[in-house]
């Protein structure tokens, strides 16, 4: 730590929490830097609440889940599965892939990319 050439122990204390308050910036841009690192990475368009977790997901992905969500006349979409990430155990080190299918349409709230990131930036994860 570098300390202030003052000599009150007051000046101590204001170094202290100078040093704590960049401490705590660098670990948030790092996390920060970590979600959105996570989501291009993967190439992530469309991101969704099932639950308490946040999934993510890819182009392909996205197709199937608007053919699910309007079926056409033509085409069943009883075999139709689409996979999507789940970002919070992705940011933890375990990347979690599943599969969702027409019976998981009802539980699937469809939120914004800024909304995953702040919902990401304020869980307990690493």
């Amino acid at each position: 730590m570098q300390e202030s050439p003052g000599f009150s122990s007051f000046r101590k204390l204001m170094d202290i929490w100078d040093e704590a308050v960049l401490v705590e910036n660098k670990k948030e841009t790092e996390k920060q830097n970590k979600v959105k690192d996570l989501i291009d990475g993967k190439g992530l368009i469309m991101f969704f609440r099932k639950g308490n977790s946040i999934f993510g997901a890819p182009e392909e992905s996205r197709i199937v889940f608007a053919r699910m969500m309007n079926p056409d006349e033509d085409y069943a979409i009883d075999d139709d599965r689409f996979p999507a990430c789940d970002l919070a155990q992705s940011l933890n080190g375990n990347p979690d892939e599943s599969l969702f299918s027409a019976e998981d349409m009802p539980k699937i709230n469809i939120i914004t990319r800024d909304e995953a990131e702040n919902e990401l930036m304020n869980c307990p994860c690493q």
